[in-house]
């Protein structure tokens, strides 16, 4: 939704697993990002629509062909205690529903977990991502839309961008968000996030 005000604080933190690993990599525990409660950024609380825009449909799929990730996008919004809640299956993505639907002016939120108890999920290899790569939404309505990677970053948990990634947009835009760098337990699990900036490519919908 573009002109609504987000609920979200200036950090991201990942989940805790429940059971010890002893690499991510090799023998990963359910993990995807959340964003905590707290205070909203003052930019956000300021912002409105600059215009009435005709609204997208409802996001039901995603594509990576360049990681060949195929997968059905669950639904996600703020829980009761001011996270946004993170997909039921490892194997899927997630839109947050309290974002822009892809394609309609604003930012488009995802998120997926990097991996799971039994091996990689669904944002595994999200990192490598580079910037030209295509991202590609299926809707609601049958209709398509690409996207075109900016670039990728990753950002401790405690230093999230929040603004950047959930700050409305004048134009059509995608996020893309999972955990990263490295695995530490006693310090909460995952310490980064990975974030992928993309914008609607010419003529990407259709």
């Amino acid at each position: 939704m573009v002109a609504s005000v987000l609920m979200l604080s200036g950090a991201a933190a990942c989940q805790e697993p429940s059971t010890r690993t002893s690499s991510p990599h090799t023998t990963p525990s359910a993990h995807a990002p959340t964003a905590t409660s707290g205070g909203v950024p003052a930019a956000v609380k300021r912002y409105r629509a600059p215009r009435e825009v005709e609204a997208a449909a409802a996001p039901v799929r995603i594509d990576i062909p360049v990681l060949e990730v195929e997968s059905d996008l669950e639904r996600v919004g703020k829980q009761k205690d001011g996270t946004i809640g993170v997909p039921k299956k490892p194997s899927h993505a997630a839109w947050y529903v309290d974002s822009a639907p892809p394609g309609q002016v604003g930012a488009a939120v995802m998120l997926g977990h990097v991996d799971s108890k039994s091996g990689p999920a669904v944002f595994y290899r999200l990192h490598t991502l580079r910037k030209g790569d295509s991202v590609v939404v299926h809707r609601a309505d049958k209709s398509d839309i690409r996207f075109v990677v900016d670039r990728v970053e990753k950002f401790d948990k405690d230093d999230f961008p929040s603004v950047d990634v959930y700050f409305p947009t004048v134009n059509p835009t995608l996020r893309l968000i999972t955990c990263g760098g490295d695995f530490i337990r006693s310090a909460g699990g995952y310490q980064e996030n990975v974030v992928v900036f993309a914008s609607l490519a010419k003529g990407g919908a259709s």
